[in-house]
Order: structure tokens, then C-alpha cells, then sequence
């Protein structure tokens, strides 16, 4: 893992411990649309979650994360406006979230925690329907640190600086604005929001880039600002996340020695962050440091058993070289989601990853 979200991981652990039981720990992840908030916040609900289970493993999940998208008004709501073009047009700006609503949920998250306290609900935004879906969410009673994520937990204005006062932290993951085009473009397209990259790009200049400036403009007083320099992402995470982990594996096996739990864990958070659940499934006979069997599956209709003899996938795609290794590539850094990462044996994993996509 990356030396930049370690440091956040031990610091916010170490924070939980010295916060009273009866207190939830709050800590809001901002930036402009396309850098990376919610791959930080998975991450960091993941490690918390993990370095939490490994000290009471029979006790629930601790950590979660929180994604203001589920706050968009609804396009109902958007059409009712003075100007109802312009707001749809604008979808996305501060003024089409529902802040209130947002601001009473974390008030709730304040509330002090007792063994009476309820689970609470956020919404979800579902872009199938392109609407939010109320109560979508799950807050458990036992989650006592929050990650927040979305453009606006950060902003200077009514009533988002209002729901900042009552945050323990206020992050922000700061990418170049170019880059964070390149995404939006190639994510608007994938969800459907445009037909093409051409209709994208449009979508991105005069609407999320307008909203990047304002929410860099009026940024609040941060605790962390969270700096992705580098931004060779890869550009299908399904090859590496479904269709092809369990080469991806055997690679992480093959040539990362000692850093192959680091790189294991990367792994699965990097695909967890992209949406894939990987399941790590050993067998009697297996171990996490050998070529021994072990069974792979994701959230996509894609299987992949990994064997000491080689690899079996539900579809083919050719092998990756040798060539994957670090070492060749010395002066290469590389980023998944909000993480910079130099080719270093610290990093294997990320090379591992990207070297191999640029195989398929």
C-alpha cells in the first residue's frame, strides 16, 4: 500500500482508539469530480475494517463509507426550478444536491452512541434509473468511523460548511483538472450519461469542470490534502478484476516475495474500489505464499481458479510476460485511485496490475 494512504490508515486508527465508545469518528473526503475521493474512502473503510477484525474477529465491521451521490434532488425536483433546463443541464453543480438532507444525517452520525442506538440509512443513486434510491444504504450501529465522500463536503457554503463543522476531518484528494477530464469522459460514457466521448467531453467542460473550480475556489481549512501526482490508471479494470485475477495472482505470487500480502490486499482494495468483489476462497491444502490452489470469484460472471500447474479462466486472454517485473521499469510511478506509487518492491502490485492490462 501506498506510503501516502498507510500514514492516513495508522493515523485515523489511532484517533478510533482514543475516541470515547460513545462518540462515532467523522471524517469527510472531498475533491473535484473524477480524482479519486471514492476509491480513498473504500480503501480506507476496507483497512480500518481489516486492521480492526484482526483484533476481535468475532465482532462486526467497525468502519463504512458514505457517498453523497445519493443527495442528488431527484430530476422531479430538478424540473420543478425556475429554470428546469439549466438545472438538468447543471446536474451535478452544489445547488441540485439536497444539502439539508445530507446535513441531517450527519447531525444523527453525532448523536452520541449508546446500546439503544439504531442503524441508520443514506441514500443511493442508482444510474439506471438516474434517481437516488432513499434508504439504500446501510449504517450499522456498530460503525463508529465514517468516511464521507463527494465534491461538496468541503465547500465553503450553505449548508456544506455546516455539515464540515461537525466532521472530525476534512480531506481532500487534489488531481490535476486534464486528468480528471480524461476519466469523466471515459466514465460518463460507460454509465450512459453521454452516447459518445465527443457528447462526454461536452458534458465535462461545461459542467463538472465548472463545479471542480467552484469547489476549489471555496475549499475550507483542510486536515489532509491527499496528492495524486502520477496517472498511468488502468484503462479496464475488468481484465484485471474479473476476467483475468487469477493470472494476476499467480503473477503477484511469482514476483513479489515478501510483498505478496501487500500486494494480495492491494489488489482486492483496488478492485474493491472499482466496484469487483473479489473473493479469496484457499483450499485445505492451500496457502496465501505458494502456488497451491485457490478458488477466485468477482462480481462479474467470470470464475478463475488458480493452480500450482497454471491457470484456468472462463475466457482467454494472452499471458503476460516476465517482463511485468518491477525492475524493469525503474523510473515508472504508477496510481490506482488516489495512491501514488513508485516502481519500487513496495509496490509490486501496482506494476503487476498495470503491466499486465497493457498485455491484454
Amino acid at each position: 500500500m501506498d506510503d501516502q494512504v498507510s500514514r492516513l490508515v495508522d493515523k485515523i486508527w489511532n484517533k478510533f482508539q482514543s475516541t470515547p465508545k460513545d462518540t462515532r469518528l467523522l471524517i469527510a473526503i472531498s475533491g473535484i469530480p473524477g480524482s479519486g475521493k471514492t476509491e480513498l474512502a473504500t480503501m480506507m473503510a476496507n483497512r480500518i475494517n481489516r486492521r480492526y477484525l484482526t483484533q476481535h474477529p468475532e465482532s462486526p465491521q467497525v468502519a463504512t463509507n458514505v457517498p453523497m451521490d445519493g443527495y442528488h434532488l431527484t430530476r422531479a425536483q430538478l424540473s420543478e426550478m425556475p429554470d428546469p433546463a439549466y438545472a438538468i443541464a447543471r446536474r451535478g453543480a452544489a445547488f441540485t444536491f439536497d444539502g439539508e438532507k445530507f446535513l441531517q444525517l450527519v447531525r444523527a452520525l453525532r448523536e452520541q452512541v449508546t446500546p439503544e442506538t439504531q442503524s441508520l440509512y443514506a441514500p443511493s443513486f442508482d444510474h439506471a434509473v438516474k434517481d437516488p434510491v432513499d434508504d439504500d444504504i446501510l449504517i450499522p450501529a456498530s460503525c463508529r468511523v465514517i468516511f464521507f465522500e463527494g465534491n461538496y463536503l468541503s465547500l465553503n457554503k450553505e449548508p456544506w460548511n455546516r455539515a464540515a463543522e461537525l466532521m472530525d476531518e476534512l480531506w481532500f484528494v487534489e488531481v490535476n483538472f486534464e486528468v480528471a477530464k480524461k476519466r469523466l469522459i471515459k466514465r460518463h460514457v460507460k454509465a450512459g450519461i453521454a452516447s459518445d466521448e465527443a457528447e462526454a467531453e461536452k458534458r465535462v467542460l461545461e459542467n463538472d469542470l465548472v463545479n471542480g473550480k467552484e469547489i476549489v475556489d471555496y475549499r475550507l481549512d483542510l486536515q489532509e490534502l491527499v496528492v495524486s501526482r502520477s496517472q498511468s490508471d488502468p484503462d479496464n479494470l475488468q481484465d484485471i478484476c474479473a476476467t483475468n485475477v487469477g493470472k494476476v495472482w499467480a503473477k503477484i505470487v511469482e514476483f513479489c516475495g515478501d510483498e505478496r500480502q501487500s500486494a494480495l490486499e492491494q489488489l482486492k482494495d483496488t478492485c474493491t474500489s472499482a466496484g469487483y468483489t473479489i473473493a479469496y476462497k484457499p483450499t485445505a491444502s492451500s496457502d496465501i505464499a505458494s502456488h497451491s490452489t485457490a478458488l477466485f470469484s468477482s462480481t462479474k460472471p467470470s470464475s478463475v481458479i488458480a493452480s500450482s500447474t497454471g491457470i484456468s479462466t472462463s475466457s482467454s486472454a494472452p499471458d503476460a510476460s516476465s517482463s511485468l517485473c518491477p525492475s524493469t521499469h525503474p523510473n515508472q510511478t504508477i496510481s490506482l485511485g488516489s495512491a501514488d506509487r513508485g516502481a519500487s518492491a513496495a509496490a509490486f502490485a501496482a506494476v503487476v496490475f498495470v503491466g499486465f492490462a497493457a498485455t491484454l
